[in-house]
C-alpha cells in the first residue's frame, strides 16, 4: 500500500508540471501576440502627445502674429542677437516641452538649451510666388489657413522643412517618425498626421 501511494504522489507531481509547462506556453504565445500591440498603442501615445505640442506651437505662432501687426514668425530674423521662429515664440509658451517630440533624438539648440530641434517650419514658396515662412508672411497672403503648413516634425537638429520653389515627396529635412508618416501643424492651429503629400498643403 504505501508503495502504491508513492506511484500515485510521482504521477500527480508529473501532471502538475505537465499544466504548468501548458500554461507557461500559452502566456509565452499570448505575450508574444500582446506585446506589438502594446507598443504601438504606445507610439500612438507618442503620436498623439506630439499633435497636441504642434497644435500649441501653431497657436503661440497665433499669438505672435496677433501682437506683430499680423505677421507670421519668420523662421530666421537676423540682428544682434540672431533669433529662430522657436525663440519668438518662446513668450507664448506655458512650457518649452512642447517644442521637443516625444519620438525625436531630442536634440537641444547649441544656442538656447531651452529649446530642442525636433519641428520646423515650412520654407516651400507656398504662393507660387516667393511667400515663404523663412521670412515675416502677412496673414493675408494665406488664403487658405486650414490647408497651409505651417510646422512639421523636422529631422533632428533641423528648425525648418522643406524649402524652395520645387516640391519633392519625401519632403527634404521631415522626419517620417510616426508610422512611416509625420505629424504638421497649420496657419489656422489644428494639426494633423501626415504621410504622403503634394505641392497643395505647403
Amino acid at each position: 500500500m504505501p508503495a502504491c501511494v508513492r506511484d500515485s504522489g510521482r504521477t500527480a507531481s508529473a501532471f502538475t508540471l505537465v499544466e504548468l509547462l501548458v500554461v507557461m506556453g500559452v502566456i509565452s504565445v499570448l505575450a508574444s501576440m500582446l506585446l506589438p500591440v502594446m507598443q504601438r498603442a504606445r507610439a500612438s501615445g507618442r503620436q498623439s502627445n506630439c499633435l497636441s505640442n504642434l497644435r500649441q506651437l501653431a497657436i503661440a505662432a497665433q499669438n505672435y502674429r496677433e501682437e506683430n501687426g499680423d505677421w507670421y514668425p519668420p523662421t530666421y530674423l537676423s540682428g544682434t542677437p540672431v533669433r529662430r521662429w522657436m525663440s519668438l515664440l518662446k513668450t507664448y509658451l506655458k512650457t518649452y516641452e512642447v517644442l521637443d517630440c516625444p519620438e525625436s533624438k531630442h536634440v537641444k539648440c547649441p544656442y538656447d538649451e531651452d529649446i530642442y530641434l525636433a519641428y520646423g517650419t515650412n520654407v516651400f514658396n507656398f504662393d507660387g510666388n516667393q511667400a515663404c515662412f523663412w521670412y515675416p508672411v502677412k496673414e493675408t497672403v494665406v488664403v487658405v489657413p486650414s490647408k497651409t503648413i505651417l510646422l512639421a516634425d523636422s529631422v533632428s537638429g533641423s528648425y525648418y522643412v522643406g524649402g524652395g520653389k520645387t516640391f519633392r515627396d519625401p519632403v527634404p529635412s521631415v522626419d517620417y517618425r510616426h508610422f512611416a508618416g509625420f505629424c504638421a501643424a497649420y496657419c489656422d492651429t489644428h494639426a494633423d498626421r501626415l504621410v504622403r503629400t503634394e505641392k497643395y498643403p505647403w
